[in-house]
């Protein structure tokens, strides 16, 4: 039996794993799927609002269960994501007018390779924590 922090470590990664790879699976299926969703939060301050709140509030949930002083790579790892998710909202929050520029340009300079690459990491996230369950 697994303890409970490497028990939530494991599942973490195992679903934030899924969640990128169909993002990304998404994206190569139909192309300008992110462009439309960017589109569509550039257009609507209610959007904005409501992506940034659960920005913060998943990768607040994904830090806790994560903390940086954690036990291993993975758990590091996942708190650097959590983090990260955790500014990305607060920023969409605050500063949407300087952020989705910037989100445009990601978007536009990773073409294919954006979604390979989240194909790529959900795998990756899947995997590390599949071999721990």
């Amino acid at each position: 039996m697994t303890s409970q922090p490497a028990f939530l470590t494991a599942w973490t990664a195992i679903f934030l794993g899924l969640y990128a790879l169909a993002a990304g699976a998404g994206e190569l299926r139909q192309a300008g799927g992110w462009e439309r969703m960017l589109d569509e939060i550039e257009g609507s301050r209610a959007l904005q609002f409501v992506t940034a709140l659960l920005c913060i509030l998943i990768g607040a949930v994904i830090y806790l269960a994560n903390p940086l002083g954690g036990r291993d790579w993975l758990t590091f790892v996942l708190g650097i994501v959590g983090g990260l998710i955790v500014v990305e909202g607060l920023v969409l929050l605050a500063m949407p007018d300087r952020f989705l520029p910037f989100a445009w340009q990601l978007l536009d300079k990773s073409g294919r390779i954006g979604p390979g690459a989240s194909v790529a990491i959900g795998l990756a996230f899947f995997l590390a924590g599949a071999v721990r369950v």
